[in-house]
């Protein structure tokens, strides 16, 4: 998938706004990662969650009712050429779907809806992958509302019939699933595992746990309305706990045997029979004391004698101590198993059963023993998340919106980041990346069209490509370009010293050379102290990129402080003194 162009109108501070992803819409270029750089507040996630909301409408429409704007989308995708409009006309919103030459235009958003829906897998991208580094909830908030519809429809399936239903198309990489990556990571993709081994010193994942609470909410989730109408509640028996716990007892037990089916049911084997000993059970003692305690004295009472239904005709399944969970163990997965599969099922199952789930590692500072995934640092787990991303997405056609992946990184991982990127992209076409950052180590190298800055001017917000390549570029170059418009990378008080010997200079032009000659005396003093704490302590040369500092040097080095005005004819002063003057003028002018 390729983006081609965005635009926006009254969403957000977008009015009128227009951001190309490619320089002609005809030819795309070949580079599938783009970068938008601008200030705080520039509109940077405004884009993220604008093409988010326009997706993920058709799958929640709710967001349809609620994002009153008016937009363009196209992109390219399965060699189609699509493009998304919403455009207010009367006080009514019309609605058209692009697909090459073909137009379909809609009075209503449920009949645009429909028809992008009946051919979703030409339309819309197989995986939308997005991150967000900040604390607003815009963009999870836009995910909740797609998962809570796909976990409706996933509720709503034959569960005695069919596995998990294939992996959501949206996914938010929020903090609390970022640790589920490690399976994508460490099985699908040899490159992000030599990546995570060496920046996290990962050796070996040894194995997964998942704990689910065997909430009478979870029983109904796994198991059938059917499962249920065999144990009858008594209503009349004394020994309520007593039925109540074979009751509970049979159902997990039902439960547990049916979760075990449908993971092995999702899991993919390459090779047939090798799926036997993949998980484990260890439930908690907890269960087998029910059994131990309980049914044994079950014997003596007919527990198909009555039944209870509730006003709607459903069974009722009476409460029972809900902090009993049931673990089951996945151990060291083979390569035949694939990792992004493993994922989307870890994934399903702690959403859908708000279960606990934790990867079990070794790292080389453990010394072999065995830890919690949860130890590692904020800048691993966010390495994990930038790889996991890419490596679940790289089998599918789909974008990937990374808002600034590299907090928490150190300069050395940020400055690699492209390379990861390349090398993790390098075997397909049909994803693309779009980052946004502040951090001119991760654009070091890029050509200005892979570039977009957002700028605010006059309310109005528009987007630019720079004029040069990062390329070439140093970094204290990069942040005095036009990338990010720094006047200087220097601290104040270095600013303030330049200050000063600006100023003084300007006094010392206005002398006259001839005369005065103690107060010229004593600006040479102080420029010279400042000269030696600037150039001799601060060691700053003319190799800086500081324009205002090579200007001084530039002047330093045609007329210098100590020259001899006796061995200078008046003719040679004059002139020299007139180019000193246009010299020290561009420097107070800058």
């Amino acid at each position: 998938m390729k983006l081609v162009h965005l635009e926006l109108n009254n969403f957000r501070n977008f009015n009128n706004f227009r951001i190309d992803f490619t320089d002609n819409e005809s030819s795309l270029d070949s580079n599938n990662i783009k970068f938008i750089l601008g200030d705080n507040g520039s509109g940077k996630t405004s884009i993220f969650e604008a093409i988010l909301t326009i997706l993920a409408s058709f799958y929640s429409p709710v967001l349809n009712r609620k994002k009153t704007f008016e937009y363009k989308l196209k992109y390219i995708i399965n060699n189609l050429e699509i493009e998304f409009k919403k455009i207010k006309k009367d006080d009514k919103y019309y609605f058209t779907l692009i697909e090459n030459d073909k137009c379909y235009q809609y009075d209503k958003f449920e009949s645009f809806r429909n028809k992008v829906l009946s051919n979703e897998d030409l339309y819309i991208p197989q995986k939308l992958i997005f991150s967000y580094s900040g604390f607003n909830n815009r963009l999870k908030h836009i995910y909740n509302r797609v998962k809570k519809n796909y976990l409706k429809k996933e509720n709503e399936r034959r569960k005695d019939t069919e596995p998990f239903i294939d992996g959501m198309r949206f996914i938010h990489s929020d903090d609390e699933n970022v640790l589920l990556y490690l399976t994508p990571i460490w099985y699908d993709c040899s490159y992000a595992k030599k990546t995570l081994m060496r920046y996290c010193s990962i050796s070996e994942i040894t194995k997964i746990e998942i704990k689910i609470n065997m909430t009478a909410e979870n029983l109904k989730k796994i198991l059938s309305h059917e499962d249920f109408s065999t144990y009858r509640d008594l209503r009349e028996n004394s020994n309520k706990k007593l039925i109540n716990a074979y009751k509970s007892f049979i159902l997990i037990q039902q439960a547990i045997q049916r979760l075990e089916e449908e993971i092995h049911l999702k899991l993919p084997v390459k090779k047939k029979n090798e799926s036997k000993n993949l998980i484990k059970l260890d439930t908690y003692p907890y269960l087998k004391n029910y059994e131990k305690e309980y049914i044994k004295e079950l014997e003596y009472y007919d527990v198909d004698e009555y039944h209870e239904y509730d006003e709607q005709g459903n069974y009722i399944i009476d409460k029972f101590d809900s902090n009993l969970k049931v673990k089951f163990t996945i151990e060291t997965v083979t390569n035949e198993y694939y990792g992004s599969k493993l994922y989307e099922l870890l994934l399903l199952i702690k959403n859908k059963y708000k279960a606990d789930i934790n990867i079990l590692i070794k790292t080389d500072a453990s010394c072999d023993k065995e830890i919690s995934s949860t130890e590692l640092s904020e800048g691993e787990c966010n390495l994990i998340k930038f790889l996991g991303m890419l490596t679940v997405i790289n089998n599918h056609s789909g974008i990937v919106m990374l808002d600034e992946p590299d907090v928490h990184w150190n300069p050395n991982l940020k400055y690699k980041l492209r390379d990861i990127l390349n090398n993790l992209l390098s075997n397909t076409n049909e994803t693309q990346v779009i980052i946004s950052t502040h951090d001119p180590l991760v654009i070091n190298g890029v050509e200005n069209t892979d570039v977009r800055i957002l700028h605010i001017e006059n309310k109005n917000i528009y987007a630019e490509i720079p004029a040069t390549d990062a390329k070439g570029k140093s970094i204290d170059g990069l942040l005095r370009s036009q990338y990010f418009n720094m006047e200087t990378t220097f601290d104040y008080e270095t600013i303030d010293k330049f200050k000063q010997r600006e100023d003084l200079y300007k006094r010392y032009m206005q002398l006259n050379f001839a005369e005065n000659s103690k107060n010229r005396e004593k600006i040479e003093a102080q420029l010279r102290n400042l000269n030696y704490e600037l150039v001799g302590k601060m060691c700053i040369d003319y190799r800086n990129e500081d324009k205002e500092y090579k200007l001084f040097r530039y002047l330093i080095e045609q007329e210098g402080l100590k020259i001899n005005l006796n061995d200078i004819s008046k003719t040679e002063l004059d002139k020299r003194k007139e180019q000193l003057k246009t010299i020290i003028y561009e420097v107070i002018k800058k």
